[in-house]
């Protein structure tokens, strides 16, 4: 029968193998047993191969895998049915790597497979009852073993001898396998080992070395030794009839290779079992799937035979440099592939804790390398850290879907305790299906964890030192006033946060306050319709929010306080508020005579103030001019030429209402100034008055100043145009003005004159905000300062913000001005068409690729836009990318969570970038989903660059309670040096008022630790003292001064703090002992009710509320995260608050030394945070918004109850450390 009368399918093994498959009837891949035979231009004697095969007395159904190696098929003609035959036709296969295949084939094709045996095309089965009477004993005895030798008997020239081959009955004894392989080198018939009657069990690995001559002795000694409890020694039955004229047989000794093999793996062996090598000689130490492994002269030699290892694999495998890999050089010989590497002494990796996995994936991800190839045997430990030893095709580039089913067969085998196996077939199933790898007990948490560590601790998230601010500047004979009318109601609010903010960063004043004019209109200028109930609503919030301490109301339908007020100051009589013209006259007079200051720097509510170089004591400046003699005001600069430097007060100028500095009594002394009255109203204005008053005599208002501080009246004109006045007193605010703009008041409204600074790189990062944490935003924009390639601009839109938000964006970017585009909104809202047109405004490199960051965003690490500008193209319009997503760590779940499609391999992707004149326009935000990928051309990366750690991206049915997950922050530290405290406050979390305590951290232990630090090279970023009060303990000025001689030595940058009450005396005086940068902005806790106000319920613990029994203890909260880890008198623990529970509690988790991965305070956490009340805030939340949000911080649930109760009767815990009480 030919290859035409057989059925054809095509056989895809991997990624390169494609093999045809042959077949009668497909019954065939139905059969309990699968003999594998390798043909290779055989002859006649198949068929009486074949048919002892099929000859056999049994039930049991039998398939004949042929693997067909040769140029021949003269082969097939021998043979009557190919009914139970399989045929797979190679090409250029050796022995090894047919067998191998015969191997990979049968758990493929055949699915009720129970066994695999082979036999040779020129050997026979011993006895028509061969494989009954093997498999019968496999049925009874070998219910756990994935292998099993039997013994054969012997022919010679076609003529069976009286000579059997069996393993003996103790061949799993070393001695017994070293002796038969020694008598095997001396070429001993009967020391042969009886490989040819290897059985394995379907999916066991059981893989031929490829090795010239006898490579079936080299895999059963392998598995005698090395597996041996896998095995089943059947040392009593006969399963083959051996051909000791076989042709390979007789080839390799022909050549010499039958002697030089038996050599070698007698000197193998020996290394195998003792270890025993003198380095003289050659050896194998292993071999796989792809290659065999020597070791000669301290260089371990790998030849690769696998078909899978091609050259693109050796380019990219010569570059990699992996502390974690072996760094190899590469070569061919003969055409095959040679790996070579440094041999090193190491230990077995049976078992790895989990800071070993994490710093060996930490490893992988840092130098973009991953392994598919996950298994115990391809591990060692070096250093005390997970070393991959094997090195080939299954190391591969880092990709996201590459690092989750790495990270996946990692936590299968080392975390659960999986088999090799079991944790190749489970991760098969599971691969790239995130909804049953979530399925695997704590592997989502395992691996979000790991993606943490790398993402959040790259420094995205430091924060600034905790210095104490420098105190402003008060000037309690200074009133700011603001005047608004029912005109301003819709912008006095963001008018005001401008002005406050400009004015008060480094001033304080005696009092704020708002001057309001209800007049209903007309307005002089009018630009708007009056809105009274608006601006009072208005005016309501602003004081409730501390903007303003009072509001000023002026009375204009009281004519008698009108007329009083203009026979004062005018001597004239009128009981109109406006004068002539239409402009409010009595009601600023009228607030004149309301302030108590001497001072008043008075301004209309729409002046926009620039204030570019920082602090420049404006305010100081015109006191020092305005106290003159007869000197009645100081007007606040205008825009000045660039470098024009301070120019002195001087000149005689009309008062400058808009913005300027009056003094009060000097003007109330003066009056009445000339005035007159026409048609019943006062014809000039009080500051036209105050000129002309001035014009006889040698009063004056000065004018002048330093040009770092300035401001511009925006004429009504422009309030129409919201768009244009958001923009104006964005760049103000940001000292960005025209050069036309100088030496003049009003804002000059050519709006092409008025532009945000441009940005000439290729490629574009946007970041979108709106009312953002400050804690992501910070990240965000320091992941992109991080960048190691600075060659990208950075564009950031904010939709509307709070002030207070908007500035603080503005001092982040403090620095980086020249990479930084800032867009700031008040009046209205930023949306896609918004950015689009300011980005074609601002882009003046061609057609940029833009790169979309969103809320709660960062990138993913400092790499990403190198990776991005290293591979994207000009013709390239979209970029696609995978996003890590918190929400989803494992990537893309069903339909239920999600409406858009995913990846291939449900990995959630995104749309990031396109060029700025592309199809896609949607570029103001991070749309994480696409649906379809693009027509056009796009670079897709399948690395992680961007980070989401937004739970409310997409809403699930699931929700959990506290879905944020922290990791204790080694690079931060709280020394708790005392629990005595000289307050009782509520909620405590060192529960210093619940259970008083006079214990105190030695000396010694500080000293300890700060011989840990140097020893073990830490660079802390801060280092704050708690307890307690800090500053009662015994030895504290010792304490900070040590501290402080070392830390100034060796680390400098490190941010030191002591965090007090600030309360008493000796408080006071040894903050004053301590160098000032140990101080900080303290508690000041006098008012203990409000002091304490803010406190989260530390008693009350997670643990007593059903509704939190459930939770992720492990999760930790941002107390771990932002404030690092505790050093208190019972060791290190996560948190320092972790350090005061266990003195209450005593579970007795403080660790002795330092930890040196957050890894090991796992398993704390959950004991301490199911009891502690932080656990209950998912996010920090700052102290302002906290009231209402959670119970009172006095709050005790049961558990404490009972803690309580029992250090009443116990005391505190014992201590691991050093401690004493005062």
């Amino acid at each position: 029968m030919s290859d035409m009368n057989l059925s054809c399918d095509i056989l895809e093994m991997n990624e390169s193998d494609r093999f045809q498959i042959f077949f009668d009837k497909k019954n065939v891949f139905d059969s309990e047993i699968i003999v594998c035979m390798l043909v290779y231009n055989t002859g006649p004697e198949i068929k009486d191969a074949i048919n002892s095969i099929r000859s056999q007395e049994t039930s049991r159904s039998i398939s004949i895998l042929i693997i067909d190696g040769g140029i021949s098929d003269d082969w097939k003609k021998y043979i009557d049915t190919f009914e139970d035959i399989v045929i797979v036709k190679v090409n250029e296969y050796t022995v090894s790597q047919s067998r191998n295949l015969s191997h990979q084939i049968s758990n493929k094709v055949f699915p009720v497979a129970k066994w695999i045996c082979r036999l040779d095309s020129d050997d026979v089965l011993h006895s028509t009852s061969s494989i009954e009477e093997i498999s019968q004993r496999l049925d009874m005895e070998a219910s756990e073993k994935n292998w099993a030798i039997a013994g054969n008997s012997l022919s010679e020239n076609g003529i069976r001898i009286d000579r059997i081959n069996l393993p003996e009955e103790n061949i799993l004894n070393p001695e017994i396998i070293i002796s038969r392989i020694k008598r095997m080198t001396r070429g001993e018939a009967d020391a042969e080992l009886p490989s040819c009657n290897l059985w394995i069990r379907p999916g066991f690995r059981a893989i031929y070395p490829d090795i010239e001559s006898a490579e079936d002795h080299w895999l059963v000694a392998h598995l005698l030794v090395n597996q041996p409890e896998e095995g089943l020694i059947l040392h009593d039955n006969l399963f083959a009839n051996y051909s000791l004229s076989g042709q390979n047989t007789e080839k390799n000794r022909s050549k010499g290779a039958f002697e030089e093999s038996r050599e070698r793996l007698f000197s193998s062996a020996k290394y195998w079992i003792n270890g025993e090598y003198d380095g003289s000689e050659e050896i194998c130490i292993g071999w796989g799937c792809e290659g065999v492994v020597w070791l000669s002269n301290g260089t371990v030699r790998k030849r690769f035979h696998s078909k899978l290892l091609n050259q693109r694999d050796v380019n990219w495998l010569s570059k990699i440099k992996s502390s974690s890999f072996p760094l190899a050089n590469w070569s061919t010989e003969n055409g095959v592939f040679i790996a070579k590497y440094e041999y090193e002494i190491t230990e077995e990796a049976e078992t790895a804790s989990l800071p070993q996995l994490s710093n060996f994936i930490q490893s992988c991800i840092k130098d973009k390398v991953v392994s598919l190839n996950i298994k115990r045997t391809n591990f060692r430990i070096r250093n005390g850290e997970l070393y991959h030893i094997d090195i080939g095709h299954w190391i591969r580039p880092y990709n996201a879907r590459y690092l989750r089913d790495m990270c996946l067969q990692l936590y299968l085998t080392y975390v659960v305790g999986k088999s090799d196996e079991d944790v190749r077939d489970i991760s098969k199933e599971m691969r790239n299906n995130p909804e049953k790898m979530a399925q695997i007990t704590g592997f989502e948490s395992f691996y979000h964890r790991e993606i943490l560590l790398h993402s959040y601790h790259r420094g995205a998230f430091v924060k600034p030192k905790r210095d104490v601010l420098p105190e402003k500047r008060h000037h309690e004979e200074i009133t700011l006033m603001v005047r608004a009318c029912s005109m301003d109601a819709h912008l006095i609010e963001r008018q005001s946060y401008h002005i406050l903010q400009q004015l008060c960063i480094y001033d304080s004043f005696k009092e704020r306050i708002l001057l309001i004019d209800y007049h209903p209109g007309p307005f002089l200028r009018q630009y708007a319709d009056p809105d009274p109930q608006k601006l009072r609503e208005v005016a309501k919030k602003l004081v409730e929010n501390g903007i303003y301490d009072r509001v000023l109301v002026a009375p204009i339908d009281n004519e008698e306080k009108i007329l009083d007020c203009y026979s004062r100051w005018f001597n004239l009589e009128s009981s109109i508020p406006h004068n002539h013209e239409g402009a409010p006259l009595f009601q600023q007079l009228w607030a004149f005579d309301q302030i108590q200051t001497k001072y008043v720097l008075q301004m209309d509510s729409d002046v926009i103030i620039g204030r570019t170089r920082g602090d420049d004591n404006v305010l100081g400046k015109m006191t020092d001019s305005i106290r003159k003699p007869r000197v009645f005001g100081i007007g606040f600069n205008i825009p000045q030429n660039i470098n024009s430097g301070f120019k002195e007060y001087s000149g005689k100028f009309v008062p400058e209402i808009r913005l300027g500095l009056f003094d009060l009594q000097r003007l109330r002394s003066q009056v009445p100034y000339p005035n007159s009255i026409k048609d019943g109203r006062l014809q000039k204005n009080w500051h036209r008055s105050v000129e002309e008053f001035q014009g006889q005599n040698e009063w004056s208002c000065l004018r002048g100043g330093d040009e770092s501080s300035w401001y511009l009246h925006p004429m009504n004109s422009m309030k129409n145009d919201l768009l244009f006045y958001d923009r104006v007193i964005d760049l103000c605010e940001q000292g960005i003005i025209p050069r036309e703009q100088e030496e003049k008041w009003d804002v000059i409204e050519d709006r092409s004159l008025w532009q945000y600074p441009y940005r000439s790189e290729d490629l574009i990062f946007t970041l979108f905000l709106r009312d953002f944490e400050k804690h992501w935003a910070r990240a965000a924009i320091r992941s992109l300062v991080n960048q190691k390639d600075s060659r990208f601009g950075i564009v950031i839109f904010d939709d509307g913000s709070k002030q207070s938000k908007q500035t603080w964006l503005l001092d982040e970017i403090k620095g980086i001005e020249s990479r930084v585009t800032l867009v700031r909104r008040r009046f209205g809202r930023i949306d896609s068409d918004f950015c689009e047109d300011l980005l074609n405004q601002i882009c003046d490199a061609g057609n940029p690729l833009i790169f979309s960051i969103g809320e709660k965003e960062i990138l993913f690490d400092e790499r990403v836009s190198s990776i991005i500008l290293q591979r994207v193209s000009e013709n390239q319009e979209f970029l696609i990318t995978p996003s890590y997503c918190s929400k989803f760590p494992l990537g893309g779940h069903s339909k239920v969570y999600l409406d858009d499609e995913i990846s291939d391999f449900n990995v959630i992707s995104s749309l990031r970038g396109s060029r700025l004149f592309g199809a896609y326009d949607d570029i103001s935000s991070s749309a994480l989903l696409y649906k379809e990928r693009p027509c056009f051309e796009f670079l897709d990366i399948e690395e992680y660059l961007v980070f989401n750690g937004d739970f409310n991206i997409v809403q699930s049915q699931e929700e959990v309670l506290r879905p944020t997950t922290y990791i204790p922050n080694l690079r931060k530290i709280e020394l708790d040096i005392t629990y005595i405290c000289n307050l009782t406050c509520s909620g405590c979390s060192r529960s210093s008022a619940q259970a008083p305590s006079s214990m105190h951290m030695s000396i010694e232990v500080v000293k300890n630790f700060l011989r840990d630090t140097e020893t073990k090279g830490v660079r802390w970023e801060s280092l704050h003292i708690l307890g307690g009060e800090p500053t009662l303990h015994p030895n504290f000025v010792e304490i900070v001064n040590t501290l402080d001689d070392w830390f100034q030595k060796n680390s400098p940058e490190t941010d030191l703090k002591v965090i007090t009450n600030g309360v008493s005396k000796l408080t006071k005086s040894n903050l004053d002992k301590i160098p000032e940068r140990w101080h900080y902005d303290n508690s000041y806790k006098i008012d203990f009710e409000k002091a304490t106000s803010h406190f989260e319920p530390f008693n009350l613990a997670p643990i007593d509320l059903d509704e939190w029994k459930g939770q992720d203890f492990k999760k930790g909260c941002y107390i771990t995260q932002d404030s690092g880890i505790g050093l208190t008198p019972y060791g290190y623990f996560h948190c320092a608050i972790a350090g005061g529970i266990e003195r209450i509690m005593n579970f007795g988790h403080g660790l002795e030394t330092m930890p040196e991965h957050p890894w090991e305070m796992l398993e704390m956490m959950e004991d301490y945070c199911k009891n502690c009340g932080h656990f209950l805030s998912d996010t920090f939340v700052e102290r302002a918004d906290r009231s209402g949000v959670l119970p009172p911080p006095d709050t005790v649930s049961q558990s404490w109850e009972i803690a309580y109760s029992k250090w009443k009767r116990d005391g505190d815990a014992g201590s691991k450390l050093r401690v004493f009480n005062s």
